[in-house]
């Protein structure tokens, strides 16, 4: 496995000058845990992404999805800048409305759903399809791009025929998603497979919107991305994807074409800033304790080694070598990085690099509350949580 440099914040160079000065001053202020969303940088990221697309395509849309982070000060960040909002249950849907969003730009996916509002629904299995009266309606469709296992969401491309007898007219859009598939041959063969789908159930006048789900490598830092086989950059997706849809449509409607970034768009813009409690050494193993877990981090960090800087405050540093740094639970797999070398003193903050996809809204109440999330000037978007709001749902 590819082993990143652990590097000493205060060294990495005149950009880290002014996230350190913060991050100095909120533990100072406030102590640790705590969040750092860089809101600049996500900006440009979307607008990146966006400007791939719509630069060939330009009936391309975002629509953010939630579940990955549903922040409110980020939701409405992606509304600002046209995004619309993809929800996968009451209480997101709730937040996008909130938040303002119209149900003409809300896309309503999940094979759960708890209500059937008037927004971009599609639908998930048969059984739903036949419980949706009077509702314009897209497709889920499980479509296989060679990812290596069976999905269990969409409707059977065999099934097809049966979903748009039940539904007639009043299918509008189709829309699919596969996971663990992020190389650009997978979006090449979901794209041509959605449009062969769209041609042949609604013919030369197309659907109002094909979509294609999530799931493009973003942009990250060198030491994530070399752990990877290939990364591409948004502008070779779009190649791909936007210029068929381009071709296909050439001398017709233009349907919606919509991806529904999360991770795309977030993973690498927020930061998770905690502390060493303590550095034990048992049967010639290290293990540093840390007053954060697993959990504020997501799942990549148990798939990858992510990035990690070390902000030196404590005092008697010791020179560690394939160190588990560990977290602040009961378990024998908190842990938070696997192999760690470098100086490292009690009292020392562990700055975690690209943890915004399915960290915050992953995190248990386990052991402790979750913590706040700051933007990179000192805003607070997210306080502490307390003692209260985790025991009053309890009778």
């Amino acid at each position: 496995m590819y082993n990143s440099q652990i590097v000493d914040a205060r060294r990495d160079g005149k950009s880290m000058i002014p996230e350190i000065n913060r991050i100095e001053q909120l533990n100072n202020e406030c102590g640790s845990p705590f969040y750092i969303f860089n809101e600049k940088e996500f900006i440009e990221n979307y607008k990146n992404l966006e400007n791939a697309f719509k630069t060939i395509y330009s009936n391309y849309q975002i629509s953010y999805s939630f579940k990955t982070n549903y922040t409110p000060y980020v939701c409405r960040l992606i509304k600002s800048l046209g995004g619309y909002a993809e929800v996968v249950s009451k209480m997101e849907y709730k937040l996008a409305k909130i938040i303002g969003y119209d149900d003409s730009k809300i896309i309503f996916n999940g094979p759960c759903k708890e209500i059937y509002p008037d927004c971009i629904l599609n639908v998930d299995s048969l059984d739903e399809l036949r419980n949706i009266v009077n509702k314009r309606i897209g497709l889920r469709i499980n479509i296989d791009v060679g990812q290596g296992f069976v999905s269990r969401f969409g409707i059977d491309t065999e099934n097809l025929d049966e979903a748009f007898e039940i539904a007639g007219n009043r299918v509008v859009g189709i829309h699919c998603h596969v996971s663990q598939a992020r190389s650009l041959a997978s979006w090449k063969q979901r794209t041509e497979v959605m449009l062969a789908i769209a041609d042949r159930y609604f013919g030369s006048g197309g659907p109002e919107y094909i979509d294609l789900g999530s799931g493009m490598y973003a942009d990250m830092p060198y030491e994530l991305k070399a752990q990877f086989d290939n990364v591409p950059i948004y502008s070779d997706y779009a190649d791909i994807v936007a210029g068929k849809f381009a071709e296909h449509y050439k001398n017709r409607k233009k349907p919606i074409l919509f991806t529904e970034p999360g991770t795309t768009l977030v993973n690498r813009y927020f930061d998770f800033i905690c502390k060493v409690e303590s550095i034990k050494h048992i049967k010639g193993e290290c293990f540093v304790v840390l007053n954060g877990s697993k959990h504020n981090l997501g799942e990549i960090c148990e798939l990858k080694e992510l990035p990690v800087k070390v902000l030196h405050i404590g005092a008697d540093s010791q020179k560690l070598k394939n160190a588990k740094l560990c977290g602040y639970t009961c378990l024998e797999h908190d842990i938070l990085r696997k192999n760690f070398d470098g100086d490292l003193a009690i009292g020392d903050l562990i700055i975690f690099k690209n943890v915004g996809g399915y960290s915050l809204v992953s995190k248990p109440p386990f052991i402790r509350p979750n913590y706040p999330v700051y933007t990179e000037k000192g805003k607070r978007i997210k306080r502490q949580e307390t003692f209260k709001e985790v025991f009053e749902t309890y009778e």
